[in-house]
């Protein structure tokens, strides 16, 4: 169904914008009506972010960003733990000038549903690609339970730390990055100019050119022949890879093999184990029964294989098994946290060692990455130049040679 953004005036004179997802443009025009509304402006908003490409945050779910998102998820918490209903909340936040222009279009379109009897979860899931799933499942469990503002202050910090740990990666991972471009180009003026310039010397002369030349010729030549063929190739490898991921079943299998991998498969399951964990003392602790937050927690997991095993859980659980001895029967969480939550099953305390198992491996989480990275920097420089140095000492060395052929 398609989307339209509007600017309009309200009853007491103030402009509004927001989305309207209806059949066409005379209902939208018609539903402004309904709100006693006059259209300024009115047209069908485009699928994709509007904004320019260099102005998108990386990786941002749907155009808001990972700061955005913390943003709105903590004032809106201010706003409801202020015994504010939301709708209001959500009217004062469309108004602040300092909103973005993506977040006010989210916004809008969430009291637009709230205002017409959709909770506040049934209306950020409609905004489909904006707000994570494990986002709008919570927000679902704070309304059930109803300490809604509690889980959006959970929610602004566990967003707002997930993004500044991913920003710590992506700024890491600048200089390396450059590193690589910067090999790369130097490798293609390598091969493109250097060496057809100097291997005519060489065959002219009657003398077989270095290895290095040879080598770099014939990496030339593949690529100038088969250009083309291997672009597809890749192109249909890149396509296959983002299907297969899109596919449970292939999904499960990638991530089964992910959780056996070496290192990269403690690195998952600390990583999961800690967002299971905080996600299901948030939930406990907020008054929501264990089979429900179960079900929630799955839905926050995102490898599937570990996913799957806390839905084995839940139902286990729901049959009267007991939730420490399933955790250990699974076998798929680090080997903390069967323990820790036996010891809270039995002292009554189950929230508190599921924050601590969370903080534990979080923590641990947070060491090895910065170990990965403090390593990964100097470790390419030194990979990356060493490279770049043989090339250029080759080439070098057969320019001289080349010189000297030239003067005989």
């Amino acid at each position: 169904m398609p989307r339209f953004r509007y600017r309009a005036y309200d009853a007491s004179g103030a402009v509004r914008s927001g989305e309207l997802t209806v059949e066409n443009r005379q209902a939208a025009l018609q539903a402004l009506a309904r709100k006693s509304e006059i259209p300024i402006e009115l047209k069908e908003a485009r699928a994709s972010d509007e904004r320019p490409w260099w102005q998108r945050e990386i990786g941002s779910p749907g155009g808001l960003g990972m700061r955005a998102l913390a943003d709105f998820l903590r004032e809106l918490a201010s706003f409801v733990g202020s015994s504010l209903p939301v709708d209001e909340a959500l009217r004062i936040m469309s108004v602040q000038p300092s909103l973005k222009a993506n977040a006010r279009a989210a916004v809008s379109d969430i009291l637009e549903r709230v205002t017409s009897g959709a909770s506040l979860s049934e209306a950020m899931a409609a905004r489909e690609g904006v707000f994570p799933p494990f986002v709008v499942r919570l927000v679902h469990a704070g309304e059930v339970s109803g300490s809604l503002d509690n889980m959006l202050a959970e929610l602004s910090r566990h967003v707002e730390a997930a993004g500044e740990r991913r920003e710590t990666v992506i700024s890491q991972l600048l200089y390396p990055t450059v590193l690589i471009v910067a090999a790369l180009v130097a490798l293609g003026i390598i091969t493109t100019v250097l060496v057809p310039a100097v291997r005519p010397l060489f065959e002219d002369a009657g003398v077989e050119p270095p290895l290095i030349i040879s080598v770099l010729a014939g990496v030339a030549a593949g690529a100038s022949s088969y250009g083309v063929v291997l672009m597809i190739v890749g192109c249909a490898g890149l396509i296959g890879l983002w299907a297969a991921w899109r596919t449970p079943a292939w999904r499960l299998s990638l991530d089964r093999f992910a959780l056996a991998a070496p290192f990269a498969g403690d690195l998952v399951r600390q990583t999961e184990t800690a967002r299971f964990s905080r996600t299901l003392a948030v939930l406990t602790g907020n008054g929501v029964p264990l089979t429900e937050a179960l079900h929630i927690a799955a839905g926050v997991v995102s490898n599937y294989a570990i996913a799957a095993a806390v839905g084995g859980i839940q139902t286990e659980v729901e049959r009267g098994g007991i939730f420490s001895t399933e955790l250990q029967r699974s076998g798929v969480f680090s080997p903390l946290l069967p323990r820790l939550v036996r010891v809270g099953e039995e002292t009554g305390q189950l929230e508190t060692m599921l924050i601590k198992v969370a903080q534990t491996y979080e923590r641990a989480v947070e060491i090895q990455l910065n170990r990965v990275m403090t390593l990964l920097t100097p470790g390419l420089t030194i990979v990356i130049g060493g490279f770049i140095g043989f090339l250029v000492i080759s080439v070098m060395n057969a320019i001289l040679s080349a010189n000297t052929l030239i003067v005989q």
